[in-house]
């Protein structure tokens, strides 16, 4: 209810003093019209939750300098994966096991902060985890992917953040990890040593395959103004076969602005990317909107034909990125 005043308070009483203070000529509709028409959009406002949609409730800081985390339900019980960096100075000490100045994984139980996993790809960051179930697995099992590049050298001469490798386990209590090479970056006329890969996130597509989103630094031609994201599919719904790198500069997101840290989802028919954006030198802040907009109609001509894609722009920035339930359902509740 205090919210409700709040928001009435700060948000829609100035725009009803001024609706009421326009002639009518102004708005096509006399005061108590206007009045009815904003006091219905208030009560949709607070009667969201009500509908079943969630809300986000701030619960403090869980932890300082960690950088990339994924929560996930695993087993019946909700983990955070941790990426924990060189530098990581947070609440919980590093791992005894690994030496001062590696990177490397780790899941948390949220809730219980003692419980905590053993240490895995080393080496490591930028990562994102994926839980596949078993009903969708190639392995029947329940599985925990992680996903990351390789940041530090291992040995002399060895490329780092030019391919994402995979981690997974079927493993209860995640203490036995397999590695494999996920996505090589390479494309006609720029071979895997021209990229720079940072952060990722996957997605299950509705055909069953999945969805990869990485975030590139280089090579320039590719991603502009970076940061810039490009996408990989899979072809099948088995992770083990790796992904297949989209044609860079068809399905990217964005070369003029910086576009950083993705996360992708898809909801129904559409996919979601959620970036943390800088425009025109301004500060950074977290973008849905328009990044909905830019993969939704990448998306549709990479299903559609390329014939399409002039003629759905428009309508699909006003009618897909205008529903608020669809922010709602991708984010957990408001911005």
């Amino acid at each position: 209810l205090l919210h409700a005043v709040t928001f009435f308070r700060q948000n829609l009483l100035p725009v009803l003093n001024m609706m009421c203070a326009s002639p009518s000529s102004t708005w096509g509709l006399p005061c108590r019209n206007r009045v009815l028409v904003v006091s219905v959009g208030f009560l949709l406002h607070v009667s969201i939750p009500a509908f079943g949609l969630p809300s986000i409730t701030k619960l403090g800081t869980a932890d300082l300098s960690m950088v990339e985390t994924t929560p996930v339900l695993w087993k019946s019980k909700l983990l955070r994966f941790e990426s924990v960096r060189t530098n990581y100075n947070g609440f919980t000490p590093r791992s005894s096991a690994v030496p001062d100045g590696i990177a490397y994984y780790r899941f948390r139980g949220v809730g219980d902060p003692q419980e905590i996993t053993p240490p895995f790809g080393l080496y490591h960051a930028f990562g994102s985890a994926h839980v596949q179930p078993a009903n969708v697995s190639a392995s029947g099992q329940d599985t925990m992917w992680v996903f990351g590049v390789q940041t530090q050298h291992v040995s002399a001469g060895e490329q780092v953040q030019t391919f994402v490798d995979a981690f997974y386990s079927t493993d209860p209590a995640l203490e036995k990890w397999i590695q494999m090479r996920a996505l090589n970056l390479s494309w006609s006329g720029y071979p895997m040593t021209s990229f720079t890969a940072f952060n990722n996130a996957v997605t299950r597509k509705s055909d069953g395959g999945y969805t990869m989103a990485i975030e590139l630094g280089k090579p320039s031609k590719i991603v502009g103004a970076g940061f810039t994201s490009v996408f990989a599919q899979t072809t099948s719904g088995d992770l083990l076969q790796g992904f297949q790198l989209l044609d860079p500069f068809q399905h990217v997101y964005t070369t003029s602005e910086y576009s950083a840290c993705p996360t992708i989802r898809q909801f129904g028919d559409w996919f979601y990317v959620f970036t943390l954006f800088i425009t025109g030198g301004g500060p950074p802040r977290w973008n849905l909107h328009e990044v909905v907009c830019g993969w939704s109609r990448l998306y549709r001509s990479m299903t559609c034909g390329l014939s399409k894609y002039r003629s759905e722009t428009a309508n699909a920035r006003r009618v897909r990125c205008a529903i608020g339930h669809c922010m709602y359902a991708f984010l957990g509740g408001g911005m």
